[in-house]
C-alpha cells in the first residue's frame, strides 16, 4: 500500500515538474511591447496589414499561427514547426490584432533559444493551415523571423512577450505556372479564330 501510495506521489510529481518546464509565449501583437522594430512593410506598430498596405487585418475568417525551429538566426525555409494544432482568429473589426492566446511548446522546456515567425492566412474556405492556405492560392502573410527565448508558465507576463515580432503585410497569391499556361493557350485560341 505505501509503495503504491509513494510511486503514485513521485509519477504525479514528476508529471507536474515536466508541465511547469514547458516553454510558452504570449502570443499576442496587442500587449505592449518594450522595443521598437520596424516591420519589412517599414511599420513599426507590430499589426498585420491587408493586401493593400494600408488597411488593417481584420475578421474571424483569418487566422494565425506561431511557426518555430530551434536555435536562433535559422533561416526561414527551416522554420517548418507550428507550435500546436489551434490557430488564432483575428478580431472581427479591423485592427490589425489577432485575439490573445497564451502557447505552449510541448517539445520545448523553458530557457530555450528558438527562431519564430507569425503566419497568418484567410481560412473562409476551411484551410486550416498556412500551407493549405497557400496551395488553395488565398490571401496569405508572414513576419520576418525572429528569436525568442522559451519563458515558463511562472515567469512573469513581460518575459513572455514576442519582442522581435514585426509588423506584416498579406499578399495576393500570385498566379500559379499552369494557370498562366492556360490564359496564354486560351489567348492564342482567341487571335487565331479572328484570323
Amino acid at each position: 500500500m505505501k509503495k503504491t501510495l509513494l510511486l503514485s506521489l513521485v509519477i504525479g510529481l514528476s508529471g507536474a515538474v515536466g508541465a511547469m518546464a514547458q516553454g510558452v509565449v504570449n502570443f499576442s501583437n496587442s500587449t505592449s511591447f518594450s522595443t521598437q522594430t520596424t516591420g519589412s512593410n517599414g511599420k513599426t506598430d507590430r499589426l498585420v496589414y491587408n493586401t493593400d498596405g494600408v488597411t488593417l487585418l481584420g475578421g474571424t475568417n483569418f487566422l494565425a499561427q506561431i511557426y518555430w525551429a530551434s536555435g536562433t538566426g535559422v533561416t526561414e525555409s527551416l522554420v517548418t514547426t507550428a507550435i500546436d494544432n489551434t490557430a488564432i482568429t483575428f478580431f472581427a473589426p479591423s485592427i490589425g490584432k489577432w485575439i490573445p492566446a497564451s502557447k505552449t511548446f510541448s517539445t520545448v522546456g523553458a530557457g530555450n533559444a528558438l527562431t519564430l515567425q507569425v503566419r497568418a492566412w484567410d481560412g473562409a474556405t476551411g484551410a486550416t493551415s498556412y500551407d493549405a492556405a497557400k496551395t488553395a492560392g488565398l490571401i496569405t502573410g508572414k513576419s520576418l523571423t525572429f528569436n525568442y527565448t522559451t519563458a515558463a508558465s511562472t515567469d512573469l507576463p513581460s518575459a513572455k512577450v514576442m519582442e522581435g515580432f514585426q509588423s506584416f503585410t498579406m499578399i495576393v497569391p500570385e498566379p500559379t505556372t499552369i494557370a498562366l499556361g492556360v490564359l496564354g493557350a486560351a489567348g492564342l485560341l482567341i487571335a487565331r479564330r479572328r484570323k
